[in-house]
């Protein structure tokens, strides 16, 4: 699809994201109040690489594309994210 981000591309747009909100002084302490603000930066169609809530439960499940977006930010801000219940 023409148009389409690819995998590195929502990468590098959720470190480009979440780097100006930390050199702004705005610090993050867990990973869904950063995947909702990613999500918002980003086009509806590259929102597939995320993952959804349990609509019974409502909780929240990472997946590998978010497992690996985690460690990135981390690395890169010098922060620890807290994942959903469960999750380490």
């Amino acid at each position: 699809m023409m148009g389409e981000l690819s995998r590195q591309e929502i990468i590098n747009k959720a470190l480009h994201e979440v780097g100006i909100f930390v050199d702004g002084g705005c610090r993050f302490d867990d990973w869904v109040t950063v995947k909702k603000h990613v999500l918002r930066c980003l086009p509806a169609a590259a929102r597939r690489y995320f993952s959804t809530r349990c609509p019974k439960t409502k909780a929240q499940h990472l997946n590998s594309f978010e497992s690996e977006l985690i460690i990135l930010l981390e690395d890169r801000f010098n922060i620890t994210l807290e994942r959903p219940h469960g999750y380490e």
